[in-house]
C-alpha cells in the first residue's frame, strides 16, 4: 500500500455505523503512524501494527506471539492510542504496572484479552514468560484456590526507559518500536478530543474491516529499516574493525550507514544481513550498551568494535 493509500484509508477512517455515528479516529491513527514511522523505520512498521491490533477483533480469543512494545519519552503521545484500545475490550482488557505483573497474586490476569503494562520494561520484570508465551495462565487469587484459564491475553509495552541491546530483533516475543521525537501538541489534544467524542466506537469499527491479507497470529514484525542500527546508540557512533589475519582497520569509521558500507565491500559482502540476524552476538557493557560485534566467516572472525569518543585520543 502506497503512502498516499495508507492516507487515504486513515483519513476516511472511522465514520461508525453505531449510535456514535459523528465518531471518528484519524487522529488516533496519526498518533499511532507518527510513533511507527518517525525516524528511520517505515510505513511497513505501522501497517504490522495495526493488523496486530486488528487480528484479536476479528478472530476472538487469538494469542499473539509477539507483545508489542513501545519505547518513548514522556509525553509521547503512547498512551492516547492505546486508551482508546482498552476501552475496545471493556472488562476484557487492564492496565498493570510492574508490581502487578511480578506479584504474587494475578487475578487481575483472570479472562483478560487485552492488557496494557504502563511504564513497564519487558526486561525488568520477571515472571512474563506465561503471560507472553504460555498456553495456559495460572491464576492465583487471594483467599481462592489456584485456577487453569487458556491464555488468550496479548500484552503492550509502554515505557520511557531506553531498551538494552538484549530487546532486539533476534528476540520474537518482542515487536520494538522506538518513537524518536513527540506528536505534536496540536495532534495530541486532536487525539484526545476524538477520544472523547467516541473514537473508541470508530476504531473498532476501523479495526474490524481492516484488511489483514495473510496476517496471522504467528506474523512477525518486519525487520529494521536499510541503514537502522540494532541500537540507537550505534547510529552515529565511531567503529573500528578486525577481519580474518588483517588486524585492525586502521581507519576510524563514523556512523552504522558507513561501516555497513565498507565492512559489506572489503569483508562480508552478501553475507552482511546474515550475519546481523545473530544480533545476540553484540556483547554490551553493565547498562547493556553495545561494545563490539564477534562472528565467524567461514573460519575466519570478523569483529567490530564501537568506540567511545572519551576513549578516542587521535
Amino acid at each position: 500500500m502506497s503512502n498516499d493509500q495508507i492516507k487515504r484509508r486513515d483519513r476516511a477512517a472511522g465514520e461508525s455505523t453505531s449510535q456514535h455515528s459523528e465518531a471518528r479516529c484519524e487522529n488516533l491513527l496519526l498518533v499511532l503512524r507518527h510513533q511507527c514511522v518517525d525516524g528511520s523505520n517505515s510505513d511497513e512498521l505501522y501497517e504490522w501494527a495495526l493488523r496486530w491490533l486488528a487480528y484479536p477483533l476479528q478472530h476472538p480469543g487469538a494469542k499473539m506471539e509477539t507483545s508489542l512494545v513501545l519505547q518513548g519519552p514522556q509525553g509521547s503521545g503512547k498512551s492516547t492510542f492505546f486508551d482508546a484500545v482498552l476501552q475496545l475490550y471493556g472488562q476484557e482488557a487492564c492496565e498493570v504496572d510492574q508490581d502487578s505483573l511480578e506479584g504474587r497474586f494475578n487475578e487481575w490476569a483472570s479472562a483478560k484479552r487485552f492488557v496494557v503494562a504502563d511504564e513497564v520494561s519487558p526486561l525488568r520484570c520477571s515472571g512474563l514468560k506465561q503471560f507472553i508465551t504460555s498456553q495456559y495462565l495460572r491464576i492465583n487469587a487471594k483467599g481462592s484456590p489456584q485456577k487453569e484459564e487458556r491464555n488468550q491475553m496479548n500484552l503492550v509495552f509502554l515505557t520511557s526507559e531506553a531498551m538494552p541491546l538484549e530487546l532486539a530483533d533476534s528476540d520474537r516475543r518482542f515487536a520494538l518500536v522506538r518513537i524518536q521525537s513527540k506528536p505534536a501538541r496540536d495532534l495530541q489534544r486532536a487525539a484526545r478530543l476524538e477520544l472523547e467524542a467516541g473514537g473508541a466506537v470508530a476504531l473498532r469499527d476501523f479495526l474490524l474491516h481492516l484488511d489483514l491479507g495473510d496476517f496471522n497470529e504467528r506474523t512477525p514484525a518486519p525487520g529494521r529499516a536499510s541503514g537502522e542500527a540494532p541500537h540507537p546508540i550505534l547510529q552515529r557512533a565511531l567503529f573500528m574493525y578486525a577481519a580474518g589475519s588483517d588486524g585492525v582497520a586502521a581507519v576510524l569509521i563514523r556512523g552504522w550507514p558507513a561501516l555497513v558500507e565498507r565492512v559489506q565491500q572489503e569483508v562480508a559482502g552478501d553475507d552482511w544481513e546474515e550475519l546481523l540476524s545473530h544480533l545476540e552476538e553484540w556483547r554490551g557493557n553493565a547498562d547493556g550498551m553495545p561494545t563490539h560485534y564477534t562472528c565467524d566467516l567461514g573460519g575466519d572472525w570478523l569483529s567490530i568494535f564501537r568506540i567511545t569518543e572519551g576513549e578516542h585520543h587521535a
